[in-house]
């Protein structure tokens, strides 16, 4: 997470959980590793002006969790009220001089650095697109965007995000082809967390640029 640019991360780490059975899904363990540790080391190695990790429900844990990356955390106090005030918190704690924002959902395990680095590079190349993940014709998450977007971002009430944007922005949005379906793979439930950890265990890879050349 190095600071060479004015691009920032958001990751939204306040959600409660409540599909799970029982605990925080973000310090649950795969093979030895929360959740959220995974998320976040898929950015290292990224080069980003800072990440934010929004805290909310069990916050104190989750800050002690993360304590050895080089990450800020801001606490959400209403993040009870839905996805949209921990986006709001984010985006209201970002630097002045941040240019665009790649805005990661915390409980997706499996996300590559390669993705961020290809909605960067997206980015530098066109400019004020909202650039978005796609594999195999289908959107994804991380979204990167602009900071012509910031006050629209802001401005989302209840409990969803950016996507009513993108739909309305459309003529804005660049897609930008991925090699791997972790843009896909969130954990919501039990049974999400036991089908990440057996695809750990066994070494089950998710296709990537070796596997699918179509693009």
């Amino acid at each position: 997470m190095t600071a060479k640019s004015s691009i920032a991360a958001i990751v939204l780490a306040a959600g409660r959980s409540t599909r799970m059975e029982s605990g925080n899904k973000l310090l649950a363990q795969i093979n030895g590793k929360p959740v959220l540790h995974r998320t976040l080391l898929a950015i290292e190695g990224v080069s980003l002006q800072q990440v934010i990790v929004v805290t909310g429900f069990q916050s104190s844990k989750i800050v002690e969790s993360i304590s050895q990356f080089p990450v800020k955390t801001v606490h959400n106090p209403n993040y009870h009220q839905g996805l949209s005030t921990s986006l709001r918190t984010g985006i209201l704690s970002l630097p002045s001089s941040t240019s665009a924002v790649i805005v990661f959902l915390a409980d997706m395990p499996e996300l590559t650095t390669e993705v961020s680095n290809r909605l960067i590079h997206a980015h530098l190349i066109s400019g004020d697109k909202i650039c978005i993940p796609v594999f195999s014709g289908r959107r994804g998450n991380p979204i990167l965007w602009p900071r012509q977007f910031f006050g629209d971002l802001v401005s989302i009430k209840g409990d969803v995000g950016g996507r009513h944007l993108v739909r309305k922005f459309s003529r804005h949005v660049q897609e930008v082809p991925v090699y791997s379906n972790s843009i896909f793979n969130d954990i919501d439930t039990s049974n999400d967390l036991k089908l990440h950890c057996i695809r750990q265990k066994h070494s089950v890879r998710l296709l990537d640029s070796h596997d699918n050349r179509r693009y």
